[in-house]
């Protein structure tokens, strides 16, 4: 019955909108694009349409098309904040740093209190090797959202580059009990140890990583060189 509707009456935005919805919800994601197109064509103001439309198109790995999507809808909305992380995702998965970086600048001119528009600011930053603004904008993002433990994980791996491990081991140390970082943070917390010379704390630590994940973290340690120095006093799995 709405299939005939807005095929009877083509310029019902309504119709069009829920036909989408419809569709996205059978599967359907190339009809629901289609549907969201027909309402953003009566409406052209139906931001959120044209951002629905982007991430449908990621989704479907059109990563171009929604590209194009999400320019074309910051053109029109510069303000439009998911639409930039979206955007500077998608540049930043295709190696395309430096664009990524000024989507986030510009659009922090309208979200500046947007943790995640400043953290995802640093990752550009980081990527680009440009490590002392990276640092600014992890410390933004903390500033902004104290309980975010990727801030401060990004925050330790560049104190230890610059050797500044007390204040890295600060940042670890928030962590450690984070279900996702915490074995991560133990082992930047051994790495630590093993630039202060202090071997056992360094095997202490690097040993509780692996316990929380074992294969994961094993595989990171035979990765790293720094890890070189102990990793015969590691309790390693046998079957790993």
């Amino acid at each position: 019955q709405l299939i005939a509707l807005v095929t009877k009456y083509p310029e019902n935005y309504i119709g069009h909108k829920m036909l989408a919805e419809i569709y996205e919800l059978e599967g359907g994601m190339r009809k629901a694009i289609d549907e969201y197109v027909q309402a953003i064509d009566i409406d052209k103001k139906d931001y959120n349409s044209y951002y629905r439309v982007a991430e449908l198109l990621t989704d479907l790995d059109k990563e171009q098309e929604a590209t194009e999507m999400l320019v074309n809808l910051l053109n029109k909305k510069p303000e439009y904040e998911k639409a930039s992380l979206l955007l500077g995702e998608l540049l930043i998965k295709n190696e395309m740093y430096k664009e990524a970086a000024n989507i986030y600048q510009e659009a922090l001119r309208y979200n500046p209190t947007s943790y995640e528009m400043n953290y995802n600011l640093g990752i550009a930053y980081t990527m680009l090797n440009d490590f002392s603004s990276a640092k600014l904008y992890y410390e933004k993002s903390a500033e902004l959202n104290t309980i975010i433990c990727n801030t401060k994980y990004s925050l330790a791996e560049i104190a230890i580059m610059y050797k500044e491990l007390e204040e890295a081991e600060n940042y670890l140390l928030q962590i450690v009990d984070d279900e996702e970082l915490g074995a991560d943070a133990y082992l930047e917390l051994s790495k630590i140890y093993i630039l202060k010379n202090d071997k056992e704390k360094a095997i202490q630590y690097a040993n509780v990583a692996i316990q929380d994940s074992p294969k994961r973290i094993v595989e990171k340690i035979r990765k790293d060189t720094t890890f070189a120095i102990i990793i015969a006093k590691l309790s390693i799995p046998f079957n790993l």
